[in-house]
């Protein structure tokens, strides 16, 4: 219910109406169903990150829009970022945009520039100034791509941190007066992935499809326990508050329940089910 909405929390009465039927079950179950990631697929997609982020690698973190290259239907790409997370090939972090686009700020004196960090100085005199330098007029838009800039030093020594430091180095700039960040731009995001260097691929892969038909398992039994719940007999909010409700709610003596077991025939929102 928390997912619903915070009814309830300033200590106000609160109501919630539970709507339960087959069908939903159904679809519900086949989106479960469809999840799991069997281990030819599982071996493939970290054999591909793994080569990725190997030491020498062409990079330290993944394009969303890369798991297509995965052959996996798009309804299994959050299932399938959250597997690699568990099985420490990504990183479980905020994804960091793949691009930016900054204005020229006023440029500030040498001692500015000298007072930045290691990474923003990197970033001003390595590749934006060059980008400047190329524009026919001076305070034009230009865009950065945190792909090309991890890939030079001193990015590229950060390993999966490198897409975050990228940005980090982008406010220290705005903050000297260098640069005006454009944030009406959206880009694509970039998932933050492990330096995997000497991997075991074949036990990585074991270890995700095993985890997550163990999900798909779990999720069906709590499914088949949520359709049995409902195929009860007796007042389903005096169930549902034995079952999450807090010690004062457990045993509550209701009154003017509204679940489909103890409305009249009559009510409007009857039903064969809550």
């Amino acid at each position: 219910m928390q997912q619903i909405g915070r009814a309830g929390r300033d200590g106000e009465e609160a109501i919630c109406i539970s709507f339960f039927n087959e069908a939903d079950n159904f679809q519900v179950r086949q989106l479960i169903e469809d999840s799991v990631i069997p281990s030819d697929a599982a071996w493939d997609i970290i054999s591909r990150v793994v080569d990725s982020t190997s030491p020498g690698g062409r990079t330290s973190f993944l394009g969303r829009a890369e798991l297509s290259e995965f052959d996996l239907h798009p309804r299994q790409t959050d299932v399938l970022l959250a597997l690699l997370c568990r099985v420490g090939v990504a990183l479980a972090g905020k994804p960091a945009p793949g691009r930016f686009g900054v204005s020229l700020g006023e440029f500030g004196d040498a001692g500015v520039v000298q007072g930045l960090s290691v990474l923003a100085r990197a970033l001003w005199q390595q590749h934006l100034c060059p980008l400047f330098e190329e524009a026919r007029t001076p305070r034009r838009k230009v865009f950065g791509d945190v792909r090309v800039i991890c890939g030079s030093a001193p990015f590229l020594g950060l390993d999966s941190v490198g897409p975050v430091a990228v940005h980090v180095a982008l406010q220290d700039l705005a903050s000297a007066g260098l640069v005006v960040v454009d944030n009406t731009e959206r880009f694509p995001s970039v998932i933050p992935l492990t330096r995997m260097g000497d991997v075991d691929v074949g036990r990585a892969a074991s270890r995700a499809a095993r985890i997550s038909r163990d999900d798909v398992t779990n999720k069906l039994a709590t499914l088949d326990a949520a359709d049995k719940f409902f195929s009860l007999d007796g007042c389903v909010q005096l169930r549902l508050c034995a079952l999450f409700g807090s010690t004062v709610e457990q045993g509550l003596v209701l009154d003017d329940c509204q679940c489909s077991h103890c409305l009249s025939d009559d009510a409007l929102l009857r039903g064969p089910r809550p």
